[in-house]
């Protein structure tokens, strides 16, 4: 059961950085693709189910948020990535900063895959 709720949880966490890769990279070009109800609504699905298969490990294995270091860093980092990521696709902020903080979100996501492979909270 613990493998695969953790292939599913790493699964939905490709998916998701991959979708917000491609909608900046549609948001940069200005395609009205990202006006489609359903490339609205698929990256909400995927990410409830990236929570729901994360939550479902720390019961699992007996970590949680404010008891584990890693994980509570590991959350905050997310919440962190959400709203860079929501910064980098909001259309009414400058390109210049939209662009910035989609670079830092990735970034972001690189350190959240850091400390879900080490357990370390710190990145040195």
């Amino acid at each position: 059961m613990y493998l695969e709720l953790k292939y599913l949880h790493i699964l939905f966490a490709v998916v998701s950085v991959a979708g917000f890769v491609a909608r900046g990279a549609l948001a940069i070009m200005g395609s009205p693709l990202l006006q489609r109800p359903w490339l609205r609504r698929l990256p909400h699905i995927n990410d409830t189910l990236l929570f729901t298969a994360g939550v479902a490990l720390a019961v699992l294995t007996h970590q949680y948020p404010f008891v584990d270091a890693w994980i509570t860093v590991k959350l905050a980092a997310v919440l962190l990535y959400i709203g860079l990521g929501f910064m980098a696709l909001r259309k009414t902020l400058p390109a210049r900063l939209r662009l910035a903080s989609g670079v830092a979100a990735l970034a972001v996501a690189a350190y959240i895959v850091d400390v879900a492979l080490t357990k370390n909270p710190s990145p040195f």
